[in-house]
């Protein structure tokens, strides 16, 4: 009897038990890993981070994540477009082939055929055929894109589908040494004027946007890259038609493998050069002085000296 007083005695004398610490140290350790986690995701590089993105969701065999969210137009035009196979893994087993880069190239007259069908291809793999040609013409090999594919309607940021489909082309694009000239393209009607005052705007910003990514994110030479926009006085269809409107609005990446300069138009030797008017645009009469106001700074004070 004495002995179970003395166990009694113990248990009071040792306190409550301290199991608990155990579940309280792990979950004061998770949530310093969490607000670790979320300090670091606060910092972030851009363009990593993009390449981050696409590479693992390409690696996965998933679709490209969203870069500025919205409606695609690719396979059920629900905005997630299946790559239809994940891009080889390159392993590293220590021979000279091994992750051996691409020698760059040049595309020429006797070699465009073998491009074209290359950019086909890797179109078609991504499913945007219907939405992007590839043709030969005498400027060298032109991507058109649909700009339904690209952008959303009036606006110049790039949709995860039009990221997918620049990353199919982008390998081959860098491979070659060839200048590559963005053009962006719209249909002759007006924009409403409130982000865009005209259609220049409009398909230079799309351009831009375009080269922008083949350089900053598909690391292509800034030097081989040019952008030009040419609002709607390059048609390649009648806009008297939605269908016509629609092949109108597009952006064009060319290849220039043309002996001419890039973006210049072919002139046969001895041949008058080539006017406005040859290409369906109608020469109008020069804009009066008020309608160019909102191009000019017209504020007759003198700029205000922040010293002063």
């Amino acid at each position: 009897m004495p002995r179970a007083r003395s166990r009694k005695a113990a248990a009071a004398s040792a306190g409550p038990s301290k199991a608990w610490l155990d579940s309280y140290a792990d979950a004061m350790t998770l949530l310093l890993a969490f607000f670790i986690l979320l300090y670091a995701s606060s910092i972030l590089d851009e363009d990593l981070f993009i390449d981050f993105k696409v590479g693992v969701a390409q690696a996965l065999g998933k679709p490209s994540p969203a870069i500025d969210g919205g409606v695609g137009v690719l396979d059920t035009g629900n905005g997630v477009t299946s790559l239809i196979a994940a891009p080889p893994t390159v392993v590293d087993d220590g021979s000279e082939d091994a992750g051996a880069e691409v020698e760059p190239s040049e595309a020429t007259r006797d070699n465009a055929a073998e491009v074209v069908a290359e950019l086909e291809e890797r179109i078609a793999e991504v499913g945007a055929a219907p939405y992007v040609a590839v043709v030969d013409d005498p400027r060298g090999v032109v991507l058109r894109f649909d700009s339904q594919v690209l952008f959303r309607s009036g606006e110049a940021r790039i949709l995860p589908d039009g990221v997918v489909v620049l990353d199919s082309v982008a390998e081959v694009l860098a491979a070659l040494d060839n200048l590559l000239v963005v053009e962006g393209h719209t249909d002759d009607v007006p924009t409403d004027g409130t982000r865009w005052p005209t259609n220049w705007e409009l398909s230079t910003a799309r351009a831009t946007n375009v080269l922008r990514y083949l350089h900053e994110v598909e690391r292509i030479p800034a030097v081989r890259l040019s952008a030009s926009g040419h609002a709607d006085t390059r048609p390649v269809a009648g806009n008297d038609t939605a269908e016509g409107r629609t092949q109108n609005r597009r952006v064009e990446i060319v290849i220039v493998i043309s002996p001419f300069a890039e973006n210049a138009i072919a002139v046969e030797p001895g041949a008058d050069v080539p006017r406005a008017a040859d290409f369906g645009a109608e020469i109008e009469d020069p804009a009066s002085p008020a309608a160019v106001d909102d191009l000019l700074d017209l504020n007759p004070e003198p700029p205000i000296d922040p010293a002063g």
